[in-house]
């Protein structure tokens, strides 16, 4: 759950910085207060982040879940080859030197992407869908 408090931070701050790029400008804790109004959430901002991260958890599980029963899980050579892709359009020169200045663990990470986009893909090409 740790990793995924953090990712969320990260997350915040990256809209917040979005937001300001169109004049709006809020602070972290309006940006929270905001959207646990949005959530209907009751509780601290604390208990808040702690909940969201809880659910990003437990999604991730169901993902590893269907990938490993439908054998989508990446091998390490391909987490591997994704992780540099994603770092030489980053401009950071190493999993370590990233890993440093982020505090995310990349191959996790990016596995994780992996599993999600292959999860996705599996489900839509199993859905029997018809538009009218």
């Amino acid at each position: 759950t740790e990793r995924y408090l953090y990712q969320l931070e990260r997350n915040i701050e990256a809209q917040i910085y979005s937001f300001s790029m169109y004049g709006y400008q809020l602070t972290k804790e309006e940006f929270i207060e905001n959207s646990m109004k949005q959530d209907g959430f009751e509780g601290t901002a604390e208990e808040y982040l702690k909940n969201v991260a809880s659910e990003w958890v437990k999604q991730a599980l169901v993902l590893y879940s269907i990938a490993e029963k439908e054998n989508l899980i990446p091998d390490k050579k391909e987490v591997e080859a994704e992780a540099g892709k994603q770092l030489a359009s980053s401009g950071v020169g190493s999993i370590e030197d990233y890993e440093k200045n982020y505090g995310i663990r990349v191959l996790d990470s990016v596995e994780e992407g992996l599993v999600q986009s292959k999860v996705v893909s599996w489900l839509a090409d199993q859905a029997d869908v018809k538009f009218e």
